[in-house]
């Protein structure tokens, strides 16, 4: 899919969301919802349990300006059920939401994760929600500000559209899901790779499935993110991403075409060939999944001061090292790394 693909297809469901946003009740009390969305391993291995559901409260604040909001959690659960090194992966971007989730997750109480029936370390990936009852769709008054935007994007009016972006700010979930293709859209025509994936994140929300973006619009939204995650050799998600198009999008054009360039992403993993991703640490740390098991991180700009590892059945910090190989261990299950140190350093992390 295009971006005019999207383009249209946004503007075909803005009548849509405004009339649903006339279902909002003034009157909905807030309330949170958690998702779970650690891996499940194969072979003898167990992922940890939640053993209470958890009952996050909605900040005063936030919830008197109707804003709503998602955090996602990267955490530990120690061989005793406890959590420890929660750390918030990506987010829809409100602080206090941030806080909240955090401040959950400390307290939570899990069922150990076993290999071969004995306790041990293990990762874990909850997503909060933070959502009004009975809101849904976006305002009127975000609708028009959408729609004189894509207006300027589509009359290659840069500095108009860069204007109309700043000033459209999302409160709910419809809003901010649209306000990242509104960044999508925008770093299409102006801005970098990373900028585009950026805002197709956050249009997605991490979520499985369309929820509050409409299937057709959700659908050519993952159909751009895969080039982009192939393009920045993110290929642990681009495989993510291909299970989403290839089990719920009926395009045979757009799978006939990627399916051998995904085939040839499978065999790369096993393969001798070196990959190079590109890392900026914006606020001071950066995560990935990595494809293979050697990393080697080259820094170009500012300093790099540790490592920390998270993976299904392994956790370690490393003091960083220039010049310096990390073997991350098969039996360690699936694991992400944390690069922290000075904000806009930059790097290369070379696996092999």
């Amino acid at each position: 899919m295009t971006r005019r693909v999207i383009a249209s297809l946004v503007i075909l469901f803005l009548a849509t969301l405004l009339a649903r946003g006339t279902m909002a009740s003034e009157d909905a009390a807030a309330t949170t919802a958690l998702e779970n969305t650690e891996p499940v391993e194969a072979g003898s291995f167990e992922p940890p349990h939640l053993l209470h559901r958890p009952n996050p409260y909605y900040p005063i604040g936030v919830e008197m300006n109707r804003e709503e909001g998602w955090v996602q959690i990267e955490f530990m659960v120690d061989q005793n059920g406890r959590t420890f090194e929660p750390t918030v992966a990506d987010s829809s971007g409100n602080r206090e939401l941030e806080e909240v989730a955090l401040k959950e997750t400390r307290g939570l109480a899990f069922q150990p994760a076993t290999d071969n029936g004995q306790p041990v370390e293990s990762s874990k990936a909850m997503k909060f929600v933070f959502q009004i009852q009975g809101q849904t769709g976006a305002r009127a008054e975000f609708i028009y500000n959408y729609k004189k935007f894509m207006q300027a994007v589509r009359s290659s009016n840069e500095s108009g559209a860069r204007a109309l972006l700043t000033n459209l700010t999302p409160v709910n979930l419809y809003e901010d899901a649209y306000f990242g293709l509104a960044q999508y859209e925008f770093a299409h025509s102006w801005g970098t790779d990373e900028e585009q994936l950026r805002g197709l994140r956050r249009a997605i929300a991490r979520e499985k499935r369309s929820g509050y973006l409409p299937k057709d619009v959700f659908d050519s939204a993952m159909l751009a993110l895969l080039p982009l995650d192939v393009k920045v050799g993110d290929y642990m998600q681009a495989l993510s991403d291909w299970e989403y198009i290839s089990s719920n999008i009926h395009d045979k054009q757009a799978l006939d075409y990627w399916r051998p360039f995904v085939a040839r992403i499978q065999t790369i993993q096993t393969s001798t060939a070196t990959l190079r991703v590109h890392g900026h640490l914006s606020g001071g740390d950066w995560y990935f999944t990595p494809f293979k098991r050697t990393l080697q991180f080259d820094v170009t700009s500012g300093h790099l001061t540790a490592l920390k590892l998270r993976c299904g059945k392994h956790f370690e910090v490393f003091d960083f090292k220039p010049d310096t190989k990390y073997r991350i261990e098969p039996r360690y299950g699936s694991c992400t790394i944390e690069a922290i140190g000075d904000a806009d350093t930059q790097f290369d992390l070379i696996e092999s």
